[in-house]
């Protein structure tokens, strides 16, 4: 069997977004500095997740400045607004956003403000800037022609079936997380804080997935080493 039979193509993976833990923002709470990710504004408080993991939801009476590192997309409801719009969120200080128009700071009082919900890069397909600290995606090997070829030998049917089930556990478990993702960004408050937790566990619970799928596919194309 040639290794050209085996035709390799990218299928990209959902990769979760919520942020590296290891943020370059900055919050000053009362006297203290904490560094992280910003998540968000609502309901006039502040959603921040600091580099130790912990997710901080502080009134913005206690706040006295925010500095995101670099400025970055969100979706900024103003109160009694109806719809949202597309804002670079730069910062808070002096109870007023920062926000960047071109080249031109623009600042809002908080309280004018309902909701500023950060946009997240959710795909690595096409360009979509995923996230630099998501892993990429290992590309998929089409089979068709292959698994159903009665001359493989033992070891190849062998190679082929752990390579089927590694797959699809890694691929459910992307689905799963997808759709956890999706639930987080529709949810506000003490769910989203949960899903979050989850998401962040997650992303540990992905690497033995993962490395099987990598030790699978190793041994997929090594069980068929000829080419053209």
């Amino acid at each position: 069997m040639k290794q050209s039979s085996i035709r390799l193509f990218c299928m990209f993976a959902v990769i979760i977004a919520a942020g590296s833990a290891s943020g370059k923002d900055t919050i000053v709470i009362r006297n203290q500095t904490h560094q992280g990710i910003f998540e968000g504004y609502e309901n006039g408080n502040f959603i921040f997740r600091t580099s130790g993991g912990e997710t901080l939801r502080e009134t913005r009476s206690m706040v006295r400045e925010l500095s995101l590192d670099p400025p970055r997309n969100a979706d900024v409801t103003m109160s009694r607004g109806r719809t949202s719009e597309t804002r670079k969120v730069q910062g808070y200080r002096a109870m007023r956003f920062v926000f960047m128009e071109g080249e031109k700071e623009q600042t809002d009082f908080a309280t004018a403000i309902d909701e500023i919900r950060m946009q997240r890069p959710a795909t690595a397909a096409a360009g979509a800037g995923a996230p630099s600290s998501g892993p990429a995606a290992i590309p998929a090997i089409n089979l068709a022609g292959v698994e159903d070829n009665p001359d493989l030998t033992p070891e190849q049917r062998s190679a082929v079936d752990t390579y089927k089930q590694a797959r699809t556990r890694y691929d459910e478990f992307l689905a799963e997380s997808s759709a956890l993702v999706s639930e987080m960004d529709r949810s506000q408050g003490r769910r989203r804080d949960e899903l979050l937790n989850i998401l962040r566990r997650r992303r540990d619970e992905e690497m033995p997935i993962r490395n099987a799928l990598q030790e699978a596919t190793n041994r997929l194309l090594a069980a068929f080493p000829q080419s053209d």
